[in-house]
């Protein structure tokens, strides 16, 4: 009985073939990405904070769990982190970068943060992942 495996080899192939379609799925569906020329995830560099919001306004049809998280100081609990509906644009307004999470609340796996100069967007930086390491 040449050609036939072993049940005990077989199981261990079936555990690796699995193991190398996972490591690869994480590989293929992680993006860190910086955007400072062109557009991308709905945005355009270059455009205004009003028009910016209005677009995020538009994307909770899409992600309905779409949160900010805004830094407002430089002490931990300073930021604002809540539903995009739930945020007017005058409260975030003053502050040059918005955050958001696709996932919602304490969600930091699957976001977006915008950079803005001067009432205007300069960078937009895609970051998303599906593992977490030590």
């Amino acid at each position: 009985m040449k050609g036939r495996l072993n049940p005990l080899k077989a199981i261990f192939i079936l555990l690796a073939a699995i193991l190398a379609f996972y490591v690869a799925f994480l590989w293929i569906t992680y993006i860190d990405k910086t955007i400072v020329t062109g557009s991308d995830y709905g945005f355009t560099i270059g455009e205004t904070k009003e028009k910016v919001y209005e677009k995020i306004m538009l994307q909770q049809e899409s992600y309905p769990s779409l949160h900010f998280y805004v830094r407002t100081g430089d002490r931990s609990r300073d930021f604002i982190e809540r539903s995009v509906n739930s945020v007017q644009l005058d409260r975030i307004r003053e502050f040059e970068r918005w955050g958001l999470q696709y996932d919602g609340k304490h969600e930091y796996f699957n976001g977006l943060k915008l950079k803005f100069s001067k009432n205007t967007l300069i960078e937009i930086h895609r970051h998303r992942k599906y593992f977490e390491l030590p």
